[in-house]
């Protein structure tokens, strides 16, 4: 709340920070370390400092700004648990998957497994650039153990190189923030 000009030397200067909605000030930087808001700052020489905010998150870190986006703007943290349209993935899911939460036809899924002949399985689905994703397989659902193979940001396919399964082979995807 105080212009980027010079002030009186030997002063105390009182500055407020004021975060945008769904947002909270951090810390002040540059000059000073703070997180005192506001701050009094003693102009004793030529200084220079930076208000920082961060996103206010609800129930399993997701961000109250994202939900507004898509249209709750009050209980985030209800929102955010919550599998409004229902597809199976409750909102902080839709989130990290970045798919829509209001669209029941948006969610984190394969959408088509290849394969020719005696060639490796390719596995294709909706990526978004913004997020990385790993692939697990199992070759038996009664044991239940995964390998995981990691994949980089905005992977939308991968081919299974691993030796053939004696029976079936099973896929799921794991969307990831970056």
């Amino acid at each position: 709340d105080v212009a980027a000009a010079w002030q009186p030397a030997d002063v105390v200067t009182q500055i407020t920070a004021s975060a945008d909605a769904y947002y909270h000030f951090a810390n002040w930087t540059g000059s000073v370390s703070e997180t005192n808001n506001p701050l009094a700052l003693l102009m004793d020489a030529p200084k220079s400092v930076q208000a920082n905010f961060a996103e206010n998150l609800a129930a399993h870190d997701t961000p109250e700004w994202w939900l507004a986006a898509h249209g709750w703007t009050n209980d985030f943290d209800a929102a955010a648990t919550n599998d409004a349209e229902p597809d199976g993935f409750p909102a902080w899911q839709e989130y990290i998957a970045d798919t829509d939460p209001t669209n029941d036809a948006s969610y984190p899924r394969i959408a088509l497994i290849t394969t020719f002949g005696t060639n490796s399985p390719i596995i294709d689905w909706s990526a978004s650039t913004g997020r990385l994703y790993q692939i697990h397989l199992c070759d038996d659902l009664v044991d239940g153990l995964w390998t995981t193979q990691e994949l980089f940001l905005g992977a939308d396919t991968w081919t299974d190189t691993n030796p053939p399964p004696a029976t079936n082979r099973y896929y799921r995807i794991a969307p990831l923030l970056p």
